[in-house]
Order: C-alpha cells, then structure tokens, then sequence
C-alpha cells in the first residue's frame, strides 16, 4: 500500500513539474481567466512535448528515448522561462494574486489522481474488453525508435491507427520510469483528474465571466465543481427511463446505459453512446478517452480568446490548429466536430467586427481554410503513413426515434434551456 502510494505520489510529482515549467506560457494564453489557465498547464505540457517527441521521431531527427523525451521537455521549458522573464513583473503579479486558487486546483487534481488510483486498483489486470489492444498500442510504441510505430500484430507493418493519444502515455512512460503496466492505470487516473480539474477551470470561468459585475468567488467554484462532477461521474438519462419502465433496478446492467438503442433494435442500430464515467469504469485507454482533456483545453482556449477580445491573427490561431492535429490522430471523429466550432468562433469574431456583411463570410472562409491548411500540415507525418478504412460519407438508413435522444441529451438539453430562460428574464 504504501509502495503504490509512491508510485502514485511520484507520477503526480512528474506532472506537477511540467505543469509548472509550462505555468509561463499556459499563463499567457489564458490571462483573464481567475486561475490563469493553471487547470490547463499540465494539459497544455502534455500536449506539446508529446508532439515534438512525435514529430523528431516521425522526421527521423531523434529517436524515441527517455534523452530525447527529456531533452524536448528541457528545450521547451527554456521557452518557457524566457516567456516569463520577458513578463516578468505581470506574471509574478498574478501569480501573487491568485496563488490560492492555484493551490486549490493543485489540490483537487492530487486528490482525484489518487482517488481514480485507488479504484484501479481493486481491479488493475489489463484483461477483458479491448485493454489488451490498447495495452499493445502503448508497449509497440515503446519498443519503436521512430514513428509510425511497428504493428504489435503484423511483422514488417506499421500501425496504423489513430496512435498519438497511445504515444502520449508512451511519453510519460518514459519520463517516469514507470513499467507500462503501471503507467497504464495511472493514465486512466490521469486523465480522470486532468479532465476533472480542466472542467472545473472551464465551469468556473464560465460562471465567473457571465456575473462579472459580482465578483463573488462562491459562485465561480461551485460552478467549477458542479461541471468537473457533472463531466467526469455524469451519464444519461437512462437509469430513471429504465426505473420508470421496470419500477426497480434489479436487473439493471451498467453498460446497458451506452448501448440501449442497439438492445431495443438489434443489429439494424449499432449505436455506441459511451461517456467518461463509464469509460473510465472499463478502463479501455481508447482514443476518445484519451482526447477528453485535449478537448476540454480546445474548448477553453476559444473561451479565452473570446473574452481577452483577441484580434484575428494568424499566430493566435496556431495553437488550435495544432490541436485540431492532435484530435485527428488521437480520436478522428473529433476533428470535424471541432473543426467546425472553431470555424464558429471565427465567424463571430468577424460578425462582431463587420456584421451580417459579405466581408465578414470571405474573412471567416479565409481564416478556416488557414486553420484547416495548418492542421494538414502539422499532422502530415501521420497522413503519408496512415491509410483510413472509410472510402467517403454515406446516409444511415435506419434512424433511432426522437425520445432517445431525449434520453441520451436530455439532462444537457434542460440546463441549457434552463439557462437561456433564466438569463433572458433577467
């Protein structure tokens, strides 16, 4: 017990260092937000040393190793330090200021760590489901020097899969000098707690910008809590549709919650609605798990620009077409979902700058099509290597009636109402 609270505190150690070493620039992208962004530091650390780890190994320039791995860290890190003596006097200043709060998410990202470490362990044997496969991408990972990494299964070929979220946790593998076996639990913790404290930061800000003139702290962490729980231990509502058809639970069956339309029509729907909570039940280390707190970072990052009132240029935009990368090779079907809420922000900034008028539509084509170029680019490596199964779009013939989407969306679909009713009467 106490070796695994070791293990534990010294993995945590790891990610507290990056997030610190990454606090200067995490800083600058998200000044206005109450914590300045640091719910977001370890995030933004993982995300840019996995990449760079990624691209040297891709373009053949350094092996993948724990040198290499560290030697990135440090490069990016020196980055850092100029970033922060450069603004030396503001950023030690909100430091001061806001030393509490940083604390705080410190604290309850420690605290879910260990929390989501605790309840691997009372089954930690990557075993059943599709752990193995994961479990394979990591280990293959490992063992390759360069990208792409060689096929676990088939001698000679590499795999080819949306790999990146796998050689994320391969990267902290390495940096920790943990045994994968370990590392694997430990990821599914991880991300437990980064996507925990990133919603609390994301809820939080939210909450704090929307009643500004009160600048009551109370409701901003409340606000943190309610959608770092909501997200990580929420479902559907398909517990209470179930308790009002069978009037008890007592042959309720967990999974059954993320696959009910396939249990009601059979084969002719194969729809697969998983959340966080029971993926981290199952612990499958799949790419859409993997890519929840790249996601949540995605999200907050077009939240702060659109709060600093950032001007539309090409730098701001070089981070999330980056990340618009990584979603493409970590969980594809992210990609296009965010593609178009970023094509979204962009249009409201131009709305804002030229209204309803024809320059605001050719300015907004102009910075998607950048972003979109951008992204390509960043991610060509991974292209010129990766052959898709899906050949084009096509139309589902068979479609679910509207009362399950109710079912699946009802919960967000009444807060957003909710909401929207509360704030235009007030």
């Amino acid at each position: 017990m106490i070796n695994d609270f070791f293990i534990i505190f010294s993995w945590w150690f790891l990610l507290f260092g990056l997030g610190v070493a990454f606090l200067p620039l995490t800083w600058w992208f998200f000044k206005k937000f109450f914590d300045i962004g640091y719910g977001f530091s370890k995030i933004i650390a993982i995300l840019l040393i996995s990449y760079f780890v990624w691209l040297m190994g891709s373009l053949r320039i350094f092996p993948f190793s724990v040198a290499t791995s560290w030697l990135i860290v440090f490069l990016l890190a020196l980055v850092n330090f100029w970033l922060a003596r450069k603004n030396r006097t503001e950023f030690l200043k909100q430091i001061k200021t806001h030393w509490k709060i940083l604390l705080f998410e410190e604290t309850i990202f420690f605290i879910a760590l260990t929390l989501w470490s605790f309840v691997r362990g009372f089954q930690p044997n990557i075993q059943g489901l599709e752990k193995f496969m994961d479990y394979g991408f990591i280990n293959s990972i490992l063992r390759s020097q360069y990208f792409p990494p060689a096929d676990m299964w088939l001698a000679g070929k590499t795999i080819n899969y949306y790999y990146f979220g796998h050689l994320v946790t391969a990267v902290l593998t390495k940096l920790s000098g943990l045994d994968s076996a370990i590392t694997y639990n430990l990821m599914i913790a991880t991300i437990f707690a980064l996507a925990f404290t990133a919603a609390f930061s994301l809820g939080g800000n939210l909450v704090f910008y929307w009643k500004l003139a009160i600048r009551n702290w109370k409701f901003p962490i409340i606000a943190g809590m309610l959608t770092a729980s909501l997200l990580t231990l929420g479902g559907n509502l398909h517990p209470l549709w179930y308790l009002i058809k069978h009037g008890n639970y007592g042959t309720y069956w967990y999974p059954d919650a993320t696959r009910f339309i396939v249990q009601l029509f059979g084969a002719a729907d194969n729809t697969i609605h998983e959340f966080p909570i029971y993926s981290f039940v199952v612990a499958d280390l799949h790419g859409h798990l993997l890519d929840l707190p790249f996601v949540l970072l995605f999200i907050s990052l077009l939240f702060s620009l659109i709060i600093r009132n950032w001007k539309l240029k090409i730098r701001n935009l070089i981070l999330p077409s980056l990340m618009l990368a990584v979603f493409y090779m970590t969980n594809a079907w992210d990609f296009p979902i965010y593609f178009i809420v970023l094509g979204a922000t962009i249009f409201y900034f131009n709305y804002l700058k030229w209204g309803l008028k024809t320059k605001t539509f050719t300015k907004t084509l102009l910075f998607v099509v950048y972003c979109l170029l951008l992204a390509i680019l960043f991610s060509l490596p991974f292209h010129l290597n990766f052959k898709s199964i899906a050949t084009g779009v096509g139309l589902v013939d068979f479609h679910s009636p509207p009362w399950m989407l109710l079912v699946l969306w009802g919960l967000p679909l009444v807060s957003t109402v909710g909401f929207l009713v509360f704030s235009l009467v007030h």
